[in-house]
């Protein structure tokens, strides 16, 4: 069983076409919502149109962290042993072929805790052409190996840090897996090193970029303290974000339990 979790805040048309074309091209994943929307039911109203779908929410906007959490978990409560899942913003649209691209990646790549498309590559990180390994990616649409989230998990809790409302909390993740031996991969094969990242062709289509958190009226306020927090945590536990140019990388051994070599 694969999940796919959706991340809500209003803007319902969005997310009529993100679950249409999901349940289009990949038909029995494990469908969830989350609906940060705290002074509408537009999403809840349409969500719970399908019987299928598992809808959740806070009756708040909790924000980007503490939703993921909530998704993480209650798709592990529902499927303990599922391998992967999958969370994306309401604005992405999944064309045919999507899911197993991920997967194929995914699979190809042992210690790949995180696969990405190429348009997440927006700062941009430089990208190691040999595997498509990345220091971390925007969270647009990833796939997440559960085994990779348990152990983040295990270490920081979480296994998103709930500290960030949005705005480098994606970045801390990549960052921590790279610490246990995981690490983030672009499709290598949808990746065009000579384009912007909004240009790249992917088995995916992001509508409206970074909308809903722009228009949060304190969203100086809250990049200006996620960045700072951020480099807090970077000083307190002693690493640089990793480099897959500069640094070797070692895939046969993933994972909190025996990835020992491959720590930065």
């Amino acid at each position: 069983m694969v999940g796919v979790g959706i991340l809500a805040y209003n803007h319902a048309a969005d997310l009529t076409r993100c679950v249409t074309s999901v349940k289009m091209h990949t038909p029995g994943v494990d469908i969830l919502v989350f609906d940060n929307s705290d002074k509408t039911r537009e999403v809840e109203t349409f969500v719970k149109k399908y019987r299928d779908i598992q809808y959740l929410t806070s009756r708040k906007n909790v924000g980007c962290t503490v939703s993921r959490n909530i998704m993480y978990r209650t798709f592990k409560r529902r499927h303990p042993q599922a391998q992967w899942l999958v969370i994306m913003d309401q604005d992405v649209e999944v064309l045919p072929g999507w899911l197993p691209a991920m997967i194929s990646t995914a699979s190809k790549y042992p210690s790949a805790g995180i696969v990405a498309w190429p348009l997440a590559n927006m700062r941009p990180f430089p990208v190691d052409m040999r595997n498509g390994c990345i220091t971390a990616a925007a969270s647009v649409c990833h796939l997440h190996r559960m085994k990779a989230l348990e152990d983040v998990e295990a270490l920081w809790g979480g296994p998103w840090d709930e500290r960030f409302f949005f705005f480098r909390f994606d970045s801390l993740m990549c960052d921590r897996m790279n610490l246990l031996g995981w690490r983030t991969h672009l499709i290598l094969n949808r990746y065009n090193p000579n384009i912007s990242w909004e240009q790249q062709r992917c088995l995916i289509k992001h509508h409206h970029p970074h909308r809903g958190v722009k228009s949060h009226p304190r969203y100086n306020e809250i990049t200006r303290a996620s960045d700072a927090l951020y480099k807090k945590i970077m000083r307190e536990e002693r690493w640089t974000p990793y480099d897959p140019l500069k640094q070797p990388y070692n895939w046969k051994f993933p994972g909190i339990s025996c990835g020992q070599s491959d720590r930065i």
